[in-house]
């Protein structure tokens, strides 16, 4: 599985991540397998449907760090993997939880 992968925040962190911009993984990977854009602190509103429309997923720093933590730990299958990087739309830290617990 090939991941396009991308960080993305307002220059001062004060501020969200646009959707047009959490969506900018598109032009840059269009021929991975998915596309992942992690966002500090966080997205505007109307992202998760722009991201849903474009087959991105969304994770903000602290969602992408719960699945970071369950990684190292072991505690992630290929499968968990899989299903989290298929998904598409704004993910929160519990749908990252119900997708690895599940």
């Amino acid at each position: 599985m090939e991941v396009g992968f991308e960080c993305k925040s307002k220059e001062s962190l004060d501020g969200e991540v646009s959707a047009k911009k959490a969506t900018d993984i598109v032009t840059k990977a269009p021929k991975t397998n998915a596309k992942l854009t992690v966002g500090t602190p966080g997205f505007t509103g109307g992202t998760d449907d722009k991201m849903i429309s474009n087959g991105v997923v969304g994770l903000t720093a602290i969602g992408f760090a719960a699945f970071v933590c369950r990684a190292i730990n072991g505690e992630l299958s290929s499968d968990d993997y899989r299903t989290l990087l298929e998904d598409e739309g704004l993910l929160t830290v519990k749908d990252v939880r119900s997708v690895i617990d599940d």
